[in-house]
């Protein structure tokens, strides 16, 4: 149940990411990371028996701050660029 909501909010956010117009992606943003984070979370502190790695709570909070900041440190980030007047992008 839970990847089936996670799964449609990923196709509402790539839907409003297609249609290229910024305001109408913000409202998606919030529920698929919350979402995310509650999947996540709930797997890195479910007990062994249940499917989950039994962590506890703080451990599992460090876990997924240092993959937050890992990724902030790993992935490439840059400003996006504007169309001149004849449809180019500027560089």
């Amino acid at each position: 149940m839970k990847s089936l909501a996670i799964s449609k909010c990923f196709k509402a956010t790539h839907f409003c990411y297609a249609l290229g117009k910024g305001p109408d992606r913000f409202p998606t943003a919030r529920p698929t990371k919350t979402l995310i984070g509650l999947g996540v979370g709930d797997f890195l502190d479910k007990p062994l028996s249940h499917g989950g790695l039994a962590l506890s709570r703080p451990l599992a909070s460090a876990i997924i701050a240092v993959f937050i900041v890992l990724c902030l440190l790993v992935l490439p980030q840059r400003a996006g660029t504007r169309p001149d007047e004849s449809g180019m992008a500027r560089r």
